[in-house]
């Protein structure tokens, strides 16, 4: 559901769209790929297939920052002389935004705790695996570079379940019945 949305906000962008908006968008676009490479391989976007995403309070407070800077150039957008379609687009991104901003506040309630029975890092990697292309050299180089980089994740997401516990913000026991052997 994440896919279409994205790719509708892009692609009814790029249909017609008034050159500001246009601009915004695949900024937009860009912005998020570059701080979610997984999320672009995921999706076949390859061009960030040799980096990991950063778990740090210092890049969520930048992507924060950013976010707050797409949201002020999409709300000084007029809507007069839009066509229907960009200003569902125009809305569509204000939604995307809105949502990432406000739930920032609540970051350590969940993104602290990447580990459950759904998401867990050995889950994340086997995933990424599978959506990565093996087709030429530089497809393995990527996947080398990002095999480099993921100590460093891990460690930047031990770092912050170490906050999260010491801020009382774990999950319950229950629901974590099976973790550990699915990790293993």
């Amino acid at each position: 559901m994440k896919l279409l949305l994205w790719l509708s906000l892009l692609l009814l962008s790029q249909n017609g769209s008034t050159e500001e908006l246009s601009d915004l968008v695949e900024e937009f676009f860009t912005w998020r790929l570059d701080n979610s490479p997984e999320f672009g391989t995921k999706f076949g976007i390859n061009n960030h297939d040799d980096k990991l995403e950063q778990y740090t309070d210092e890049a969520f407070d930048k992507q924060k920052e950013e976010a707050e800077g797409f949201l002020t150039r999409a709300e000084g957008m007029s809507n007069e002389a839009l066509d229907l379609q960009d200003k569902i687009s125009l809305a569509i991104l204000k939604d995307l935004l809105t949502n990432f901003i406000s739930g920032y506040e609540f970051r350590e309630y969940s993104i602290y705790n990447s580990v459950s029975p759904l998401e867990h890092p050995m889950r994340e990697w086997k995933s990424l695996i599978s959506w990565s292309k093996f087709n030429t050299e530089t497809d393995y180089e990527n996947y080398l570079a990002r095999l480099d980089l993921l100590p460093t994740q891990i460690e930047q997401k031990i770092a912050l379940m170490r906050k999260a516990i010491a801020k009382g913000y774990t999950q319950p026991e229950e629901a974590l019945v099976g973790v550990v052997e699915n990790i293993q």
